[in-house]
């Protein structure tokens, strides 16, 4: 009986987490706008050759970064700042990258970040996520070349 009850709140809650937090990579500014309301801030930054814009919900803090009018990165922070549980960060997976076989394990590197690699047929890096001080960051290869592109034109420029 114990077990069962159980059973029902994590699956409530993981509804709840999932209903909070909806998806977001792929999404333009307005279907943004649609599921998490209005940017907090009336103009973008800009970082990377990307527009970042930081919405905030119920539960969670949510910086995007959108490149060619498309959101590549997804940043979720508690509003509570509390942490964010595994079972939520698995949830935050599979809602931003449903058709990815995300890594089960996290792997921790020398700084304590935690890593899950999402594959998808034969790319096992399609999207990446961490988790580090409190906020769950996914992102796709994409975005990630798209960084280390224009960081590589910073530098040679300096």
């Amino acid at each position: 009986m114990i077990k069962k009850t159980l059973l029902i709140l994590i699956a409530i809650a993981s509804l709840t987490i999932a209903n909070s937090a909806r998806a977001g990579l792929g999404w333009s500014l307005s279907e943004c706008v649609d599921h998490y309301g209005e940017p907090t801030q009336y103009r973008p930054t800009h970082e990377y050759g990307r527009e970042k814009y930081l919405f905030r919900t119920p539960e969670y803090y949510i910086v995007v970064w959108l490149f060619n009018d498309m959101v590549s990165r997804i940043d979720y922070k508690r509003v509570d700042g509390d942490f964010i549980a595994p079972n939520a960060i698995d949830t935050l997976l599979q809602a931003n990258a449903p058709n990815a076989d995300w890594s089960v394990e996290s792997e921790t590197d020398s700084t304590g970040t935690a890593w899950w690699f999402g594959q998808i047929k034969r790319d096992p890096f399609a999207y990446e996520a961490s988790y580090q001080h409190g906020i769950v960051e996914i992102f796709t290869r994409a975005d990630l070349e798209i960084v280390n592109a224009k960081k590589l034109e910073l530098n040679k420029d300096l």
